[in-house]
């Protein structure tokens, strides 16, 4: 790095995505600046914090973060039937969410990245050389040059918008509360008409005592989530509502841009994300894993245009695009589904063939649409053969 710049990478968020991409290119030996818009890192909290084993041991994260073990869970009918799902082995785990984003940025930083909270990008500018920043950092204004940055705000940041990174033709939404809960032991899903189309709703044991309630759906995301805590609350499911998180959008399908002269995208910003459930830390970990190796490469070889940076599309796009393309032809054959048609399918869950498709090794928790979408099949199959 020359006089010429104040930091080799500017990383502008510091969720999951941003925190790793730091840490691998500051453990390089480059010269890393996070900057976190909000005053605490990891809050507030967008998601549920569920995380598959394969990313809890491939990223060697603390079983510290552990609320819990997830080997099963009951999928319930629109009219509220339950079906146990159940796997011989842990395949998920809820983790503190605010404890994961600290952590992963106490190693990012313990690796010699610098973290600036309060901080917000107004905006970046790509001059032919390098990145100009405009910053408001504690209050105050700041101009910064940089080699390059990294864009990991999450999805619809109104610069990622500017820049040409965050645009997708298809969004869904989740919000979710903690709930007083001390007799919830697993997770439950919650499908059907009620949670709006293609939408569902989820009940999921938190820290002791409590748990997580919440819906993932098309439109009128607030209303619903309350409508349904109303109606966990009635059935005397849960207590009161202790925390309320913001509202969430998710990015359906997969991005078409993830890449711009001096700047990558990474994680939910850039549809790294799960659209049948809207899980993103795995996917935006894998990304900035592919982010890094780019930049890495490109730093040392001077190069940081958008043809320089073109490996990172190959490289995202060959770990999870096919799946994410996948998960997003299952959401939209399940929004076609009735609820009279998901009551029947429900019901020959209990065929011994149909579960042992479900219950296989051959759909993992991170990547299942595709098993899933055969199954959907074999479940509209046998419905129609038995009708």
């Amino acid at each position: 790095m020359t006089d010429r710049f104040d930091a080799d990478v500017a990383v502008v968020g510091a969720g999951p995505a941003g925190a790793r991409t730091a840490e691998l290119l500051a453990g390089q030996g480059h010269n890393v600046i996070i900057f976190e818009r909000n005053a605490q890192v990891g809050e507030p909290v967008h998601c549920t914090g569920i995380v598959s084993r394969e990313c809890l041991e491939r990223y060697d994260l603390p079983r510290s973060l552990v609320h819990h073990e997830v080997s099963s869970f009951v999928l319930r009918s629109p009219k509220g039937r339950g079906a146990q799902v159940r796997r011989k082995s842990v395949q998920a785990y809820v983790v503190d969410r605010v404890a994961l984003d600290r952590h992963l940025v106490e190693r990012a930083c313990a690796a010699g990245a610098r973290l600036l909270t309060s901080a917000t990008v107004d905006d970046l500018e790509w001059d032919g050389a390098g990145v100009r920043m405009l910053a408001t950092v504690s209050g105050r204004h700041e101009v910064r040059y940089l080699r390059a940055a990294v864009l990991a705000t999450g999805y619809g940041a109104p610069l990622a918008r500017r820049l040409g990174l965050s645009q997708t033709g298809d969004v869904i939404s989740g919000a979710q509360v903690v709930v007083e809960a001390p007799n919830v032991s697993q997770v439950e899903v919650f499908t059907g008409g009620a949670h709006g189309r293609g939408g569902f709703g989820w009940l999921v044991p938190h820290r002791p005592g409590y748990a997580l309630a919440g819906v993932l759906t098309r439109s009128g995301t607030v209303p619903r989530m309350q409508q349904f805590v109303e109606r966990l609350q009635a059935e005397g499911r849960v207590g009161a509502v202790d925390q309320v998180y913001r509202c969430r959008p998710i990015p359906l399908g997969v991005a078409k841009k993830t890449v711009i002269d001096g700047i990558i995208g990474v994680g939910d910003v850039v549809n790294q994300v799960k659209p049948t459930t809207g899980g993103g830390i795995y996917y935006g970990l894998l990304g900035a894993d592919a982010a890094a190796e780019t930049l890495a490469e490109a730093l040392a070889n001077g190069g940081l245009t958008a043809q320089e940076l073109a490996p990172y599309e190959q490289r995202w796009r060959h770990l999870m695009a096919s799946e994410i393309a996948l998960g997003y032809q299952l959401r939209r054959v399940i929004e076609q589904l009735p609820d009279a048609v998901i009551e029947q399918m429900h019901r020959l869950l209990r065929m011994p063939g149909l579960r042992r498709i479900l219950l296989s090794a051959a759909m993992p928790f991170d990547w299942h649409a595709g098993a899933l979408l055969r199954f959907v099949d074999r479940l509209q199959h046998h419905r129609h053969a038995t009708s």
